[in-house]
């Protein structure tokens, strides 16, 4: 049968971490006016205990659900393991650590708002929700987190880590970690819901094995870099590094109305994949650094975005684009150095180049471009690299400002428009 204890003065259960306790059903603990717990539990049914104040490491196993109260540790280790619904009302102080396990739901409040110690969330089979703040020196999520992890409450972390397997990871407010934070889960990680939550990765961030979606801010310190593979961006979101690396190594897309700003100080940053609008005309990009960048995958080669903004570079490479407006400003690269669009380009509502020295290179074998175009750039403008490239200006062409123009294929405006080399 099942274990009460009602009394309702002091309980106290072990002294050692070496005293084991057996229940053959389940355990209740909750009218005590203090309860304090020493040693290893296991009980065959359910067990619920009300707050409780830890002597020793403690390890509490349960064949069905299990409720903890709040917990005061005493920098001691806690170690819960349910076969059903877990609950834990909070643990202020977690330096001698907190592992979960749960095979069911489980719902987990504030985590080392006191004292920071280690985090783990070992195999749970359910839907696991930290309510709360969460404090930790490592959080780690280990495999088959097969029913999903929220954190509704920010986040802080020396180290994080996501083992590979199912599951997916959604934080609902900010992060910070100081150390590394590496995600390998196949499940999609969430960060953010509102433009405003931050997420900083101090060390870098390294994401793969499953989709991303990003609303907010992402960033890092120093040299650190960011490396993410497909990606979904949602309303106002930025990517910034210090002088670290920014790459995005799978496929992008814009969902309606979303606004991306990836920006460095020094750093290069790199886009593989596709860059495509959720829907067609989707989404705004702008890029800014003070390194290269490279994006190799096509822009809008699925479905065109609405806007692509280059506001400065050490130099850039475009492949093909499929953009709505596309706008290279002053500052887009320093002077001598190449701005290449080297693929196909339809620009549907217009193109925008500020008066820069840098040079500037369109080498796709068709290019199209709308609107009246006025190249402002003070360097080198080169148009075509094959006798058979294609350049269409519908609304006009104007190059007098760069300092030469080398020409190879067919310009050509629309109707009575004009184009001055």
């Amino acid at each position: 049968a099942s274990v009460t204890f009602a009394n309702t003065g002091a309980l106290t259960l072990g002294d050692s971490a070496a005293d084991l306790f057996s229940f053959a059903a389940g355990l209740t603990a909750k009218a005590s006016s203090s309860l304090t717990l020493a040693g290893s539990f296991s009980a065959g049914d359910t067990v619920e205990l009300g707050a409780a104040t830890l002597a020793s490491a403690v390890s509490i196993v349960s064949g069905s659900g299990l409720t903890v109260g709040a917990v005061a540790s005493a920098a001691n280790a806690l170690s819960l393991e349910a076969a059903g619904v877990l609950a834990l009302a909070s643990m202020a102080d977690t330096r001698g650590g907190l592992r979960i396990v749960d095979a069911s739901t489980a719902t987990v409040g504030a985590l080392g708002t006191s004292f920071a110690g280690p985090l783990t969330l070992v195999d749970s089979q359910g839907a696991v929700s930290f309510t709360s703040a969460v404090k930790a020196t490592t959080l780690t999520l280990t495999s088959n987190q097969a029913g999903g992890v929220t954190f509704a409450g920010s986040v802080t972390a020396d180290t994080l880590s996501a083992a590979s397997g199912a599951g997916d990871i959604f934080w609902q407010s900010d992060i910070t970690v100081s150390g590394q934070a590496t995600l390998l889960n196949t499940g999609t990680v969430t960060l953010g819901n509102q433009n405003t939550d931050t997420f900083a990765f101090q060390g870098g961030l390294g994401r793969s094995g499953g989709a991303t979606e990003l609303r907010g801010s992402v960033y890092t310190s120093n040299f650190a870099s960011i490396t993410i593979g497909d990606v979904v961006f949602n309303g106002t979101s930025s990517i910034t590094t210090t002088g670290g690396l920014i790459a995005l190594q799978g496929a992008v897309t814009l969902s309606t109305g979303s606004i991306l700003g990836l920006v460095s100080g020094s750093g290069t940053i790199a886009l593989s994949g596709d860059v495509d609008g959720a829907l067609i005309g989707a989404g705004a990009l702008s890029i800014g650094t003070g390194g290269t960048v490279t994006v190799s995958g096509a822009v809008g080669g699925t479905k065109a975005i609405g806007f692509l903004t280059l506001n400065s570079s050490a130099g850039a490479q475009f492949a093909a684009l499929n953009v709505g407006n596309l706008t290279l400003a002053t500052t887009a690269a320093g002077a001598g150095q190449l701005v290449q669009l080297a693929g196909d380009a339809t620009i549907s509502s217009g193109m925008s180049i500020g008066s820069g020295a840098y040079d500037l290179s369109l080498t796709g074998s068709a290019v199209s471009v709308a609107g009246a175009t006025v190249v402002g750039n003070t360097g080198r403008l080169v148009l075509g690299n094959a006798n058979d490239d294609s350049f269409t200006f519908k609304g006009g062409l104007t190059a007098t400002a760069p300092t030469s123009v080398a020409l190879r294929g067919t310009v050509a405006t629309v109707g009575n428009t004009s184009l001055s080399l």
